[in-house]
């Protein structure tokens, strides 16, 4: 990569990351956002909460090899102040986003369990911010990114299901939830990349990253399928409009692209790591893109 290209793509991925941290209040006034608006805001912050806890892992893998150290610690640095701004409105409610405090049972254990792990993460992606790239600390986040994970979709959980929800709005909300989760995946597909090719660099097994990786590409695509026309069966509508549709069919584009970048990763094998960083710029631009899709699905 060029310095010119490389001073481009590190604007286009600052810009990225800036949006990505507006995109926590969207631009409905809160005198103006019905209880359905709501809801779906609450889907929405709670399901990056999911990409979140993959991306610290990603930034801090990304630092610890070098590559792209200012755009990785802005990154990591966003994604800390994000995921703990999140918690906070979700549980506390926040006026100027119209959001209520929340009062359901169930989602506020679901909240304070994810404070409870988020406590254990946070400390681990400020060192890697103060400088630590050890390998005990990397692994030590990684090692608890799955508690992480699955804490921030049990909050997801609690505002997608309910006895009350009439049927309409349960297929709304799954569909909104489908498509704020493909932030998570392809993130994830990232994480892994990096992963196990630092595995591999320092002689450690990488069967683990392999078959996450896969995974985490299968559901992406299969999700991605799924949106793109809909499935009654699994109760996800299709795309509300044309718009939808096109951004949807860039997306499954330049995941194609991307795709042959992650080929490697698929097969088991290390990235080098002018790929790897090459896969963090292109993921960047298809993130961006998610982002715009669940916008579009949660106000279509």
């Amino acid at each position: 990569m060029t310095n010119i290209a490389f001073l481009l793509t590190r604007a286009v991925r600052t810009v990225t990351l800036c949006l990505i941290l507006t995109t926590l209040a969207l631009p409905t006034a809160a005198t103006e956002r019905s209880a359905t608006e709501v809801l779906a805001l609450k889907i929405d912050m709670a399901g990056r909460q999911r990409m979140l806890s993959q991306r610290l892992v990603a930034s801090a893998c990304f630092l610890s090899l070098g590559i792209q150290p200012e755009t990785q610690e802005l990154a990591l640095t966003e994604s800390i102040e994000i995921y703990r701004t999140t918690l906070d409105r979700l549980e506390l409610g926040n006026m100027p986003l119209g959001l209520p405090a929340a009062t359901d049972p169930q989602t506020l254990w679901a909240l304070r369990s994810a404070r409870t792990v988020w406590a254990q993460v946070a400390p681990l992606a400020e060192a890697v911010l103060a400088g630590d790239s050890s390998p005990e600390t990397l692994q030590a986040l990684a090692r608890h990114e799955p508690a992480l994970l699955s804490a921030s979709q049990a909050v997801v959980n609690t505002l997608t299901t309910g006895l009350d929800i009439p049927p309409e709005q349960a297929a709304r909300n799954r569909t909104i939830d489908m498509a704020g989760r493909q932030r998570m995946p392809s993130q994830a597909i990232i994480k892994e990349a990096c992963l196990l090719s630092r595995a591999d660099a320092i002689g450690l097994d990488t069967s683990a990253h392999h078959t996450a990786i896969t995974a985490r590409t299968d559901l992406f695509e299969l999700s991605m399928s799924m949106l793109r026309v809909g499935d009654d069966e699994a109760g996800i509508a299709p795309p509300p409009d044309a718009n939808t549709e096109d951004a949807m069919d860039t997306v499954l584009l330049n995941w194609t692209d991307m795709r042959t970048l992650v080929d490697p990763a698929l097969e088991g094998r290390a990235m080098d790591l002018n790929a790897l960083e090459d896969l963090a710029v292109s993921y960047e631009a298809l993130l961006q893109q998610l982002e715009d899709i669940v916008w579009m699905t949660a106000n279509g």
